[in-house]
Order: C-alpha cells, then sequence, then structure tokens
C-alpha cells in the first residue's frame, strides 16, 4: 500500500507542472473572459487527473488488500485513464501559455 499512496502525490506535481507551464499566459491587456476560459479548462484538467489518480489508487489497493490480482484488467484501465486525462492536462497547459488574441 505504501507504494499506490503516492498517487496523489504525483498527480499533483503533474498539474503542478502543467500550471507552470501556462504561467506565462497573463498578459496585460489579455480579455478576461479568454483567460478565465483557459485557466477553468486547466482546473477542470486538474481535478479529472486527481480523480483517475485516486481511481487508480484504489484500485490497486484492492488488489494488494485483497493478495490477488483479479482486478489486473481494471488496474490497466485506470492506467489508461490516468494516461489519457495527463495528456489532456498537458494539453490545457499547451493552450494556457498561448499568447491571447486582442
Amino acid at each position: 500500500m505504501a507504494r499506490s499512496s503516492h498517487l496523489p502525490a504525483l498527480a499533483l506535481a503533474v498539474v503542478v507542472s502543467c500550471l507552470a507551464a501556462g504561467g506565462g499566459a497573463a498578459r496585460a491587456g489579455a480579455r478576461p473572459d479568454s483567460w478565465i476560459m483557459r485557466t477553468s479548462r486547466m482546473e477542470g484538467a486538474s481535478v479529472d487527473v486527481e480523480e483517475a489518480a485516486a481511481a487508480l489508487h484504489e484500485t490497486a489497493a484492492r488488489i494488494e488488500a485483497g493478495g490477488r490480482l483479479d482486478a489486473l484488467a481494471e488496474l490497466l484501465g485506470d492506467v489508461r485513464e490516468l494516461n489519457r486525462r495527463v495528456v489532456s492536462a498537458s494539453l490545457a497547459a499547451e493552450v494556457l501559455d498561448q499568447p491571447i488574441e486582442d
């Protein structure tokens, strides 16, 4: 269980790095609605990463507690879902970092 307890921290590290990558997007004179939309998209993506990491953690803990690999297919699905959501968060960070057109 100690190994799987690092997953929420991993999700947080991914989100923080994505947000740091987008930190340069705020510009003087930028349209606030565009900035709000971009940051809201990034926030939503970070929540998605956190939820996927939590689901993966729960499945891994259940496998460890049971001592059986019955849920291995579910674990693989959770890994794929987390990967998909991390890619989505990375794309949101790229959009956040793009210059805002007036």
